[in-house]
């Protein structure tokens, strides 16, 4: 898996903080492994990585990004304003 993904690692200061994998093909992709350290939630850091990820998705070209959140994620996703597809997860 992680040679058909794009896995990118938010660095602050030289400590790994956060990161993301987008796995898939076009035109339909998904997040995987979104993770940032808990103790820098609610400083921005997941925006950075959200916004960062949707654009590098739409620059591989992917229209759609598929997400399975679990249920302490989902409501920064549906903030990020992803839409909740069924119980199995939202999608950006």
């Amino acid at each position: 898996m992680i040679r058909e993904a794009t896995i990118v690692v938010l660095d602050r200061g030289g400590d790994r903080i956060g990161s993301y994998g987008l796995i898939g093909r076009p035109p339909e992709g998904r997040l995987e492994y979104m993770f940032l350290e808990p103790d820098l939630i609610g400083q921005g850091y997941g925006r950075l990585m959200w916004n960062e990820a949707i654009h590098r998705a739409k620059a591989l070209g992917f229209s759609q990004i598929v997400i399975e959140s679990d249920c302490l994620a989902e409501p920064f996703y549906l903030a990020m304003r992803a839409e909740r597809t069924g119980l199995d997860g939202v999608a950006g």
